[in-house]
């Protein structure tokens, strides 16, 4: 009982954290050059008006702006007042050359005229919508936007994420415990992306997989995105689900060290080398 009551409070804390604006600003740095190579294959085009929904802190949005140039025009939307403010903060500090707005609001209910856009740029948001959700919001994002103009998703695709330098059987029974957890279950449908889109009526519809690697020696922000997200959000979890499995000894111990960053955690490992499976699905409006 003990061991349930702390492991329940120390997720819903790794939750929160995983949430941060701290965190997501590491996590886009030490995946920033994956992720500019996922945005410039969408198709976004010099003069454009983009949607940025679900913004976040607005890490995409100088590389939306490098891409639509001086005549475009971007607006980020996020559900977060906190986030609106930080992109308005941010956008006096950044050098963007077209005009940036930030609006709250929700992508399942965007507010704005049909057609207001040419294309809708949607990153890591997807994956924390429920299927009816992403259904919706991705019907808001085909009325939106243009005939003829994009609409692009990208995510996280759950089966990639690994530590390969781990016991594979961990990180297999790892996957298998944590389709259950709400929080990350629509990482685990991402590879679907594709079918999400059709069933939106979008038209050309394409996807394409990869994988962003981080190896030892890591940076300071690698290392400290990757402790926030297998330390303190995974391996809290991967602790809880394998006691409440049954099983100890060495697999057990190997989250236990991995949540706690022991001098003995796979993160201090001069061989450490881990993957993040990521997903890119593009479709055009009829």
């Amino acid at each position: 009982m003990n061991h349930s009551s702390t492991d329940v409070r120390d997720v819903e804390a790794a939750q929160k954290r995983f949430a941060s604006t701290d965190h997501l600003d590491d996590h886009f740095q030490s995946n920033r050059i994956g992720y500019r190579d996922l945005l410039h294959r969408a198709g976004i085009e010099p003069g454009w008006h983009v949607l940025d929904a679900g913004a976040g802190g607005g890490n995409y949005l100088p590389l939306i702006a490098d891409l639509v140039g001086e005549t475009g025009k971007i607006t980020a939307l996020d559900l977060s007042a906190e986030n609106v403010e930080i992109i308005r903060q941010r956008r006096e500090e950044w050098d963007i050359p077209c005009p940036v707005e930030a609006v709250e609001g929700n992508v399942v209910s965007i507010p704005f005229d049909d057609d207001t856009f040419d294309a809708v740029w949607c990153a890591n948001t997807s994956q924390f919508l429920s299927d009816e959700e992403l259904d919706q919001s991705l019907r808001e994002f085909r009325r939106v936007t243009r005939p003829d103009g994009l609409v692009a998703i990208k995510d996280t695709e759950g089966a990639g994420n690994a530590i390969r330098t781990m016991h594979p059987e961990y990180i297999w029974r790892m996957h298998d415990r944590f389709k259950s957890w709400e929080h990350f279950r629509g990482a685990w449908r991402s590879w679907n992306l594709q079918r999400f889109l059709e069933r939106a009526g979008l038209v050309a519809v394409w996807s394409q997989n990869t994988l962003i690697e981080h190896r030892a020696p890591l940076t300071e922000v690698e290392r400290r995105s990757l402790s926030n997200f297998w330390s303190k959000v995974v391996a809290v979890r991967a602790v809880e689900l394998t006691r409440e499995a049954g099983v100890d000894g060495d697999e057990l111990q190997f989250w236990v060290d991995l949540r706690d960053d022991t001098p003995d955690s796979v993160l201090n490992s001069p061989d450490f080398y881990s993957t993040e499976g990521q997903i890119l699905a593009v479709g055009r409006v009829p």
